[in-house]
């Protein structure tokens, strides 16, 4: 079972890599790679998975539609 501080490294990952592509599309700046986290190898891993882990489809919509109406 996950640990709550994995699922924030995850989130965390996940979170910078939404925001690195916005920032790319406004400014031309690079997304580039995942920095480094932690020095603990398990929670670093987290934040490379969560980096990873939106689709271009999650991408483009955090771009062009950052805030979708709630239902």
């Amino acid at each position: 079972m996950m640990g709550a501080n994995w699922q924030w490294s995850f989130a965390k990952g996940r979170a910078d890599r939404l925001a690195a592509e916005l920032r790319h599309y406004h400014t031309g700046q690079p997304a580039g790679e995942p920095g480094l986290h932690s020095h603990d190898g398990t929670m670093q891993s987290q934040y490379h998975r969560g980096w990873s882990s939106p689709s271009p489809v999650e991408i483009y919509q955090h771009i062009h539609h950052p805030n979708p109406p709630r239902k």
